[in-house]
């Protein structure tokens, strides 16, 4: 483009990403161009700006409308040239079509603030970068509360914050890709909710470590069934062992696999 916004030139892989009327735009300004009202909005924006010198580069997804009805989401890095007096000799626009990152990202959104698990991004100081809307219904908070701070900053336990530092470490530090541990959460009407912290490495294209993901899961229920049974067992066994009649547990093999004192005394079995 020039400096009044006129298009000048268009490379011959613009077909791709525009339909094969791209060439039919030169010689246009880019108001008569079939762009969506929001991208001809975001031109006149910048070509404002760099005309008033307060802009020379700029960074835009837009999403574009072809002729056979569907759309192409596309990166659009406008860049200026200027002459000798600093006027607009051209703006160079580089276009990228990423609509297939864009529709992994919006079903990765999709999901995340859907599931009831919580969804953690972590870099590789320990910071949260991303944490998914579940966060809310779960632990009482909002990802605006958790983004930005350390995972030693969120309110969990302090046996909690020991198991976290040591499985942060092992992972950061390359001696596990993955690994799971149990963590006690305070919630911020001081209830505790026990979560099953499910974590992996973040690896990029080269497989140098980028950060860490972790899915937490409630098992406050399963923890409290079990805290239950192991109760209830212990309450069983404490009047077992003090009954005065004999009583034999047995297992599915058919091997005695507990028997009171009183057994003993009875039919003389090893107790």
């Amino acid at each position: 483009f020039n400096g009044d916004g006129v298009l000048t030139f268009v490379s011959a892989n613009a077909a791709g990403l525009f339909g094969a009327g791209a060439q039919y735009g030169v010689g246009k300004h880019f108001s008569q161009s079939r762009l969506s009202s929001a991208a001809k909005t975001l031109a006149a924006l910048f070509l404002e700006q760099a005309t008033s010198r307060s802009l020379d580069s700029a960074t835009y997804e837009i999403e574009h409308a072809l002729d056979d009805g569907e759309s192409k989401w596309l990166q659009v890095v406008a860049t200026v040239l200027r002459d000798d007096d600093s006027a607009i000799d051209n703006i160079i626009v580089r276009v990228t079509d990423v609509t297939q990152r864009h529709n992994s990202e919006e079903q990765l959104r999709i999901i995340s603030e859907n599931v009831d698990d919580v969804i953690y991004i972590y870099d590789t100081d320990g910071i949260i970068r991303y944490v998914s809307p579940s966060i809310e219904r779960m632990l009482g908070v909002t990802p605006a509360q958790r983004i930005g701070k350390s995972f030693l900053e969120t309110a969990i336990s302090e046996e909690a914050r020991d198991k976290a530092s040591r499985l942060f470490a092992l992972i950061s530090g390359g001696e596990l890709t993955h690994a799971s541990v149990q963590i006690e959460h305070i919630l911020p009407d001081d209830r505790r909710l026990w979560g099953d912290v499910r974590a992996k490495a973040l690896h990029d294209s080269d497989g140098a470590l980028i950060g860490v993901l972790t899915v937490v899961r409630d098992i406050t229920r399963r923890r409290e069934a079990q805290d239950a049974l192991r109760e209830s067992e212990a309450k069983y066994r404490t009047l077992a062992e003090r009954s005065l009649d004999p009583i034999l547990s047995f297992d599915a093999a058919g091997t005695i696999s507990f028997a009171c004192p009183a057994a003993d005394k009875t039919w003389k079995l090893p107790v």
